[in-house]
Formats: C-alpha cells, structure tokens, sequence
C-alpha cells in the first residue's frame, strides 16, 4: 500500500469530535512495521495546535493500522495485550473506513468510533495512559521535524512518566551524543560543547520532566580584582566529563538524573544590572519548569540573581564556601559588586540569616565592621582553621546541625580552594581548602539538605578544556553536587518502600 500524504490540518468545531492527523513517510519502518493513523479527541485545532492537544490524545486515542502488523508488533506497541487469535482482516476494515470522506469521518464521535473498532478489529481494545504516552514518544516524535511535536514534556504535566529513564527521548533538544551511540560514547574533545555531554535546550518548554537544568551566567562586570571569569561557563563545560559511575559510591549521577544543558543566560557586556536581568529570568524559567538549577559563573554576584530566582516561595538557607564573606555592604564605594551579594540578599529577605552558614574563610577580608553585621544577624562562620584542625568532615557536620529544615541553596567560590589547586581565580588566597575535602564536602551537603539550587562562580580560564585545573575542579564540584542529589534520590526511594 502506497504512503500516505502527511496530514495534519485538523478542523474541527466541537470539543468531543475526531481529530485526524496521518502520518506517512517520517514513521521508522523498521521500527513499526506499518503506517499509522492517529485518531483523538480534541477541540478545533490548526497545525500549529497539534502540540498543544496531546495531552488529550492521551485520554481518548486509537490507532487504526493500514496494513496488517505482526502479533509481536502489536504486542511491542502495547496496542493488544492479550488475544491474538481475537484479530481479524485489519485490510478491510480499515479500507471500509478510509472511504468514508473526511468531511463525514470528521463527524464521527470518538465513543462510537472506539465502539466500532472494539467490535471490529480487537474483541478487547486496551489501552491506557502508559500504552498510549509510550505509543506517542517513541512513534510520533519521529515526525517532530516536521509538525513540532514534543510529546514527553506534555505528558510530564500528567505525571508521566513517573519514573523515565534518563536522558529522555525527547527529539526536539538537540543530542551531543547521538553521532556517538553507536560507539557508547563520546571523547571530550569532539562534538557539541554541552555541560557534561548532555542535552541542549534553550526552549522553556522543553525542560519538563528535567531533572537539573546547567545554567551559564558569563558575566564578570563586577569584579574588584583580575577579570576573566566570563569564560568561566564554557570553560566548565570544556572540562566537563561524559556520564561514567562514580567510583567511591557506585553511581552515575547522569544516569540517575534527567540533566540538561540550559545554555547561557543573555548577557550584556558592560551592563551589570540587565546582565544580571537575564541570569534572574533564566534561572526562574528553570525553577518554574521543575528543574533544580545549577548555575556556572561568571563572578560572584550572580548568586544574587539565582538566589531571587529560586527563593520566590521565601526566604531560603544559604551555604556558602569562600575565601572571603561577600557581606560588604560596598566595595571600593560601590553597592553593586561580587563582593556584595550575600549582604544584599539578607537584607531584602531573601536568605534567612539564622540558615546562613560559611565555610572556609581566611586572608585579610573583610573587616570588623562586616563580621560584627554577621553577628547581629546569627550568620555562622567556619574559617580555614576549623578546617584544618577539626577536619572537613567535624565542620560539615557542625554546618549541616545549625541549619534548619527547609530550602538550601549551595554557593561554591572556587577560591575557597588552596590557589595550588585553583590557579585560574581573581582574588586567591593561599591556605585554602584541598580539592578532596571540597568534593566530598559538596556531595555530602547535596545528598543531605533540601537543594533548591547551586552555583559555581568565579573561575578564570587559564587552559584548554581538562588540561584547565581550575575549570577541572569546578567540573567535578558540579559532579559532586549532582552525585549527592542522585544519593538523596535513592534514599527518598528506599525510605519509601
């Protein structure tokens, strides 16, 4: 039987009629075996609406099949359960159906046509939800370049699929990966510059059912020291190495989470307050989506931005590594600086103090008169020598006892690292942190608070991709952080059982 001619104007007047779209020529035939027609219940419709109405075709849809599939076939497609000996000439049926003009199949109610082929192609016709959401993402998003289908995020409103496997099929972000499948994965220097090799949206609509979405913010407007932080995001993202399982608690965070790569926010050189616009604007439509933001700077005063964006249900508790406190009220006399933020954020509400704690402060900033506002406030400071003498993990658990449940944010200044560790910064400080104990520091506050987001800031690009330590070490902060959210899943999971 000749192909179809694709067709997709849909006109429809009444809210229960039947909607027709036929699909012919874009299905994978060594896939499904057969032509498709995909017959639902919508309101009127043009081309155009088609996405917008498949959450309804989950409700009431059947297929009828052009030519005869195999049993397996069926069964494959969750079309037929059970009864094979049930199925009848599929050929004259549907030929009986097909002359029927398009103008009276239109007419036809979805309950009556449901009835008809009830009795006249299955003697049992089941199909659910799952049948029909499965049907959909794997069979009709293979036509999305041409009608713009993004089936999963539509049933992802539904609370479908409860739980998908990761890296979704989702054909309308674009895959680093897919050149490489067939190898099982791809070298780090090759293919599309994407957080970690994972998928690459800049479409809103496309991050539900995301896990995480990585966020850039290249700004550096607002340093007080050494610039160069604006290439902070793609040098993270150059580092960033593929999904692999983590060899100390045996799990592929990029695996267990459906992670994407948001790109970068629109930043304006040279334009801190509309840069810093976009980044909050960015990271809500991540918050609004679902999605856990993790934000790669760029200096620290984008925290500012990330914090209003995902504390718009309250205020929210901070961690906060550094070498310095951010709490300055100014910096060289100005209000708006990366050495700011978290002064900013305390005094507007947004970051409830008493759930406010630092770790890893050392050097010669700031002053009594920051400290003293601290104090006033029941911020907590952990400075370089509780790290040494206590150890990282007797402080981390200091950290995590004062802070009460609710929702964290987690800031990362990559200068709380030991400059030995962190060339590639704008004010490093030597006596800092090891790598070490701030990768398992991150992973365990991860795997244990309420994360509502994260940031990594303030790393200078001194090399190219891992050969880039400081990017390096940013990348596995990220890494680590991840790894704790896919612990904390795990356990949620176990405790549910």
């Amino acid at each position: 039987m000749e192909r179809l001619a694709l067709f997709l104007e849909v006109l429809l007047e009444e809210p229960n009629c039947l909607a027709l779209a036929e699909g012919a020529g874009h299905l994978d035939e060594a896939a499904v075996g057969r032509d498709l027609v995909v017959l639902g219940a919508g309101r009127g419709a043009r081309v155009d609406d088609v996405d917008e109405r498949l959450a309804d075709l989950t409700r009431e849809l059947v297929v009828l099949l052009l030519q005869p599939l195999e049993p397996d076939a069926l069964l494959r497609l969750g079309l037929l359960t059970h009864g094979v000996e049930d199925l009848v000439e599929i050929r004259d049926v549907t030929a009986s159906l097909l002359q029927v003009p398009l103008e009276t199949l239109a007419e036809i109610r979805v309950p009556d046509l449901l009835d008809e082929l009830g009795q006249d192609l299955f003697r049992e016709l089941l199909l659910d939800v799952e049948d029909v959401a499965e049907l959909v993402q794997e069979e009709i998003a293979r036509c999305a370049d041409v009608c713009h289908l993004t089936p999963l995020h539509r049933f992802a409103q539904n609370g479908y699929p409860s739980a998908a496997p990761t890296n979704w099929d989702n054909r309308a972000v674009l895959d680093p990966l897919a050149r490489w499948r067939p190898y099982g994965e791809k070298p780090d220097f090759a293919g599309l510059l994407t957080y970690g090799g994972q998928r690459y949206t800049e479409d809103p609509a496309e991050l539900a059912g995301a896990d995480v979405a990585v966020v850039g913010a290249p700004t550096d407007d607002l340093v007080s020291d050494r610039p160069g932080t604006r290439y902070g995001p793609r040098a993270i993202r150059a580092a960033s190495c593929p999904p692999g399982p983590h060899l100390e608690v045996g799990v592929d965070a990029l695996e267990e989470l459906r992670v994407v790569d948001f790109g970068d926010a629109p930043v304006l050189p040279a334009d801190a307050v509309a840069s810093h616009k976009a980044i909050e604007e960015t990271v809500a439509q991540v918050v609004e989506a679902g999605a856990l933001p993790v934000i790669l700077g760029g200096d620290h005063s984008i925290t500012e931005p990330d914090v209003r964006a995902c504390a718009a249900g309250g205020p929210v508790g901070l961690v906060h590594f550094d070498t310095h406190t951010d709490t300055g009220s100014e910096v060289f006399g100005v209000e708006h600086s990366h050495g700011t933020p978290m002064y900013k954020l305390v005094e507007e509400g947004l970051v409830d103090p008493a759930r406010y704690v630092q770790i890893g402060l050392r050097g010669y900033w700031p002053g009594e008169k920051e400290f003293s506002w601290q104090r006033e406030h029941g911020i907590r400071s952990f400075f370089m020598h509780d790290v040494r003498e206590r150890g990282i993990r007797a402080v981390v658990e200091d950290a995590l006892e004062g802070l009460a449940p609710g929702p964290v944010f987690l800031t990362v200044d990559i200068d709380v690292l030991d400059p030995a560790f962190a060339p590639g910064t704008g004010t490093p400080e030597p006596g800092g942190m090891t790598t070490g104990d701030l990768l398992w520091a991150c992973r365990e506050i991860a795997s244990r608070v309420e994360l509502i987001g994260s940031d990594i800031v303030e790393v200078i690009p001194t090399a190219v991709g891992s050969a880039d330590i400081t990017a390096l070490a940013a990348d596995r902060i990220v890494r680590e952080i991840l790894t704790g959210l896919a612990l904390a899943r795990r356990a949620a999971s176990l405790s549910s059982e």
